[in-house]
């Protein structure tokens, strides 16, 4: 894995973790009137999150397309 793939877990783990956070706090705070609605907007956020980091881990493993490199 590249610096640069590591770096972009790194952040993107990051990211995750803190909005993890403010829905759980949210949760809390809010309390069982909108339990449902963060239960579900933490669902999708989460679902969105590994669609977008498989595509981003899958383009490091992937090579070059003929289009992206120049012909001479």
């Amino acid at each position: 894995m590249s610096q640069k793939a590591k770096y972009r877990l790194f952040v993107s783990s990051l990211v995750l973790l803190l909005v993890l956070t403010l829905f759980l706090v949210l949760f809390f705070v809010l309390g069982a009137d909108y339990a449902g609605e963060l239960t579900l907007g933490a669902l999708v956020f989460v679902s969105i999150y590994f669609i977008v980091l498989a595509g981003v881990m899958g383009d490091e493993d992937m090579p070059h397309s003929a289009s992206s490199q120049s012909t001479t």
